[in-house]
């Protein structure tokens, strides 16, 4: 806003060298703003061998994952620019980014996502029946078959850790899930690399998957 005003102001008035020079120092003030829009956005500057704590998990299905989105640069993670989801995923299992318009067609749509880890359930929303607040889940528990709500392309199974509660903020999830500090994440009893990366390659206008493929080889 502080750009804005300075701007108008120096066109509305006679454009002097004070105002021009106020008008350039506040220009970098729209630059996280332009991030929502991809432009100059850059992986949000937390160190992942001084962020703690880190956790390993198991991959959240039994299906092959490949990884669309992960890593710790903007090439591999389209999610490293946003502080809470700085090394969070998004797994598919093939076929993807085909463009079908069923869903029937894209192998995660209807697989079972599992628990990656015990813990507690801080927040459920979905259409189908919430877990109560506060239920313990098991690692390897069943949480639903995966779909396409919210904020999705297509049916992808999306994953991060963060420290806060998304709660805290608000009593917002989507405020808070974007004003939280997000930690490593990295995948155990897996064949795969532990700390997979992503991407997507546009060849001839077709969308080709670049990134890792995991599979979990742990206990049932």
């Amino acid at each position: 806003m502080l750009f804005w005003f300075a701007l108008v102001s120096a066109i509305r008035r006679r454009v002097t060298r004070t105002r021009g020079f106020s008008a350039l120092l506040a220009l970098p003030m729209i630059w996280p703003l332009a991030w929502a829009f991809g432009l100059g956005a850059v992986a949000y500057p937390a160190s992942e061998a001084l962020t703690r704590p880190s956790v390993a998990v198991r991959p959240p299905s039994d299906s092959p994952l490949r990884v669309v989105w992960g890593g710790s640069g903007l090439a591999h993670n389209r999610h490293a620019a946003s502080p809470g989801q700085r090394w969070a995923y998004d797994l598919v299992v093939e076929p993807a980014v085909t463009g079908a318009r069923s869903l029937a067609d894209y192998g995660c749509f209807g697989t079972p996502v599992l628990a990656p880890m015990g813990g507690v359930v801080a927040l459920a929303s979905d259409g189908a029946p919430d877990l109560a607040i506060g239920e313990t889940l098991a690692e390897s528990q069943v949480l639903d078959a995966c779909g396409n709500s919210g904020n999705s392309s297509e049916p992808h199974i999306h994953l991060h850790h963060q420290r806060q509660n998304p709660n805290i903020l608000q009593g917002d999830p989507d405020f808070g899930v974007n004003c939280v500090e997000g930690l490593p994440l990295t995948f155990r009893s897996l064949k795969g690399p532990e700390r997979p990366r992503g991407g997507i390659e546009v060849r001839n206008n077709q969308v080709r998957l670049t990134g890792d493929t995991i599979r979990y080889d742990g206990p049932r």
